[in-house]
């Protein structure tokens, strides 16, 4: 009889023993999925703020008699601002208008 409470009470612990491992290892792989996320995130918004300096470049440039270009200035961080693309928009505009007077 106290053999069968033993390997009763064994299998019992081992199988609490693995469904701990299991919550441990669903915990670790939540984990890793909140992290591949947000470096998916932070990548799209880097990629993001490049296209906007980029775009921000094609804007801002002096023209030159035989096509030459020279960058003005630095750059500011475009970040998520949305009044940041509207002024560039309208001093876009702004000098489309210049250039056409």
């Amino acid at each position: 009889m106290r053999r069968k409470d033993r390997e009763f009470k064994e299998q019992i612990r081992l199988h609490q023993l693995e469904m701990k491992n299991k919550e441990k290892q669903a915990r670790e792989d939540e984990r890793r999925a909140r992290e591949e996320e947000k470096r998916k995130k932070e990548e799209a918004e880097k990629e993001k703020k490049e296209k906007a300096k980029a775009a921000f470049v094609s804007f801002f440039v002096k023209g030159g008699g035989e096509g030459k270009t020279e960058e003005i200035g630095e750059l500011p961080d475009a970040g998520a601002d949305p009044s940041y693309f509207k002024a560039l928009k309208s001093f876009n505009i702004h000098l489309c208008v210049r250039k056409m007077t």
